[in-house]
């Protein structure tokens, strides 16, 4: 195999794992991409693992897919150094972003926490739905949990009033389930129970599934939201 530009032994690497070629290169940010070549390639498309320390999971997958959606418009031509450029550009506007939000939530963390409690009317894509939850959150930084217990979802969310706002635009505008037919849809059945000042309760957002009613009042009271489970939650599971 030809060797690669611009990359010395440490930040690339080539070897043979269970008869097929995998090149490794490690970028900024920490990230590392690895590519499975198969023997039709170009033909075939690698297939790309992505791995970074400073990337969560939801993003992390963000960026996998974009890159195979690239990787797609390239078959039949040599990519692999396509998708390694097209890659840093996506790590370049992710470490940029990420720094501008940095620096804007050390603003935002003098202003007075907001606490959101919406009922969810249903989700039909349930991965799909809730990875897209995580994925926003983590991008506006706010906390909270999505709490599934039996028929109901709840989602309780904390951030700055203007994270808080942003995050229900897009749960209104944006398509994020698909209705009967299997179309994508926006969320339209959602409903604010809840809208306050709080106290900090929680340091990151969290996906808690939950057997019974009870389980449900359990987590509310550890949490200490007891509060919002007897005034906001109990109705609307009693009703």
């Amino acid at each position: 195999m030809n060797s690669l530009p611009f990359y010395d032994e440490k930040e690339f690497k080539s070897f043979i794992c269970n008869k097929s070629n995998i090149l490794k290169f490690t970028l900024q940010g920490a990230a590392v991409v690895t590519f499975k070549i198969p023997e039709s390639y170009p033909a075939v498309e690698p297939t790309i693992s992505l791995a970074s320390s400073q990337l969560v999971k939801a993003k992390q997958s963000q960026i996998e897919n974009q890159l195979r959606e690239y990787a797609s418009t390239l078959v039949t031509s040599p990519m692999i150094m396509d998708l390694v450029f097209k890659l840093q550009e996506l790590l370049e506007v992710h470490l940029n972003t990420k720094e501008k939000s940095s620096e804007n939530l050390t603003l935002e963390n003098k202003e007075p926490l907001k606490m959101v409690v919406i009922l969810i009317d249903h989700i039909r894509q349930k991965n799909k739905y809730l990875k897209t939850l995580s994925c926003w959150t983590s991008e506006l930084n706010i906390n909270g949990v999505t709490l599934l217990c039996h028929k109901w979802i709840f989602l309780i969310l904390q951030g700055t009033k203007k994270q808080v706002k942003e995050f229900i635009t897009r749960l209104k505008r944006c398509c994020i389930d698909v209705d009967s037919s299997g179309k994508p849809c926006k969320e339209k059945m959602s409903k604010v129970l809840y809208e306050e000042k709080s106290f900090k309760c929680f340091s990151s957002f969290s996906i808690q599934e939950l057997e019974s009613v009870k389980d449900l009042e359990g987590y509310m009271k550890q949490m200490k939201l007891e509060f919002i489970y007897t005034s906001t939650l109990k109705p609307i599971i009693d009703s």
